[in-house]
């Protein structure tokens, strides 16, 4: 069974240093920023989901999520925002496990950097 380690804290404690000793030294590290970003990519299960949801007016010219007209719909809404929080969490929660997962399958030990993993 594998071991993992979370590491969190608030901006500017000294994560990305601690993430980049880690890697130095060979072991692996899980970034659930890198995560959370790959799944509001284009292409990637947030994006669709809420383009599904607010439709293309949240995106750039370029096909992109535009984080402040996002903003705008989730937080001028309540109802928005909890379905936001709920609809996100969840695919965030997925997505996490299963690369959590497969990189215990791999490792006996590894670190997965999440900022907001105690709130």
């Amino acid at each position: 069974m594998a071991r993992i380690i979370g590491l969190t804290g608030g901006i500017a404690s000294g994560k990305s240093t601690v993430t980049s000793y880690l890697k130095e030294k060979g072991y692996p590290v899980i970034d659930a920023d890198q995560v959370v970003h790959d799944l509001q990519a284009p292409g990637g299960a947030l994006y669709r989901v809420l383009v599904d949801h607010f439709g293309k007016e949240i995106l750039t010219k370029e096909g992109e999520l535009d984080r402040v007209a996002l903003g705008q719909r989730i937080f001028s809404d309540p109802s928005e925002r909890d379905w936001s929080n709920r609809v996100q969490g969840r695919l965030i929660r997925e997505a996490l496990a299963e690369v959590r997962d497969r990189q215990a399958a791999q490792s006996d030990l590894f670190f997965m950097d999440i900022p907001l993993l105690i709130e």
